[in-house]
């Protein structure tokens, strides 16, 4: 089971009962539960760790992963354990257990000194015995080895591939779909960054267009310059609909007086040519 509370003490008994009465399920139905990562290798500040939960029957078992546990306030949902391929504790290799192994002394499955992996004084050296490896230590289950040797497992044992533990019902024999691999499920061809940019904005060639908007009028001076004479329009243009302000009539005839130092000048007298 993943992310149990660590304050749930598994080797209490009266926490299972606990645990059996909040989840509706009959006494006893939970025989034992242990932690799977060792104590001692916890980091600092963690709050939840992995479990193993012994039941006793499969149809407990699969009523527990259809329908999930709460744990201490968490809703924890099971999945059954595989079949896994065996590494030795104390060589730290494949095909046999420690009882069987023909090794006098113990390997670390951290370091990979010769030493117990629960004596371990230098956690942060990691090395992998079977990959002989520095990226990672002989337990993680990352290692190439180990995921190799699991696909090879799952090929051999059907039973894998299921969620549940098979019986009568036919909803236990329902069977888990192959994973896809990430280069099948999304190509490369129909990654965003291949993709073409519709409705991208394409660079053109030659000057660069002034932003804004295209058809605001002109500024007054332009349009003053620019109009058309009176009663007689352009055919190829609209009819001049600007009229000069009252005050620029003022300011104009001021500056003509000050030029030509006229100060007898009529009102709307025009510079001459």
């Amino acid at each position: 089971m993943p992310r149990v509370p660590i304050i749930f003490e598994l080797a209490n008994k009266s926490h299972l009962r606990e645990l059996e009465e909040a989840n509706n399920l009959m006494n006893y139905a939970i025989c034992r539960a242990r932690w799977i990562k060792p104590i001692e290798r916890r980091r600092v500040g963690q709050t939840h760790a992995f479990t193993i939960l012994t039941v006793i029957s499969t149809e407990c078992a699969n009523i527990l992963i259809r329908d999930s546990l709460n744990i201490c306030g968490t809703r924890v949902r099971p999945t059954k354990q595989k079949t896994e391929p065996v590494q030795c504790m104390k060589c730290r290799f494949w095909g046999h257990f420690a009882g069987d192994c023909p090794a006098r002394e113990d390997t670390c499955g951290t370091c990979g000194g010769n030493h117990h992996t629960s004596t371990c004084q230098n956690r942060v050296k990691l090395w992998c015995i079977t990959c002989e490896s520095a990226n990672h230590a002989s337990w993680d289950r990352n290692c190439p080895k180990f995921n190799r040797r699991c696909y090879m497992m799952d090929e051999r044992n059907p039973e894998n591939s299921m969620p549940y533990f098979p019986t009568e019902q036919e909803w236990s024999q329902m069977v888990r779909p192959s994973r896809i691999d990430m280069d099948e499920q999304f190509p490369g061809k129909y990654a965003v960054n291949s993709l073409p940019l519709y409705g991208a904005r394409q660079s053109e060639k030659g000057p660069r267009k002034p932003r804004g908007r295209s058809n605001a009028p002109p500024p007054w001076n332009q349009a003053w310059d620019n109009r058309q004479p009176a009663g007689r329009p352009d055919d190829k243009t609209a009819p001049d609909t600007h009229e000069r302000p009252n005050w620029l009539e003022k300011i104009a005839d001021q500056l003509i007086r000050e030029v030509t130092n006229d100060e007898q000048a009529a009102p709307g007298a025009r510079r001459p040519n």
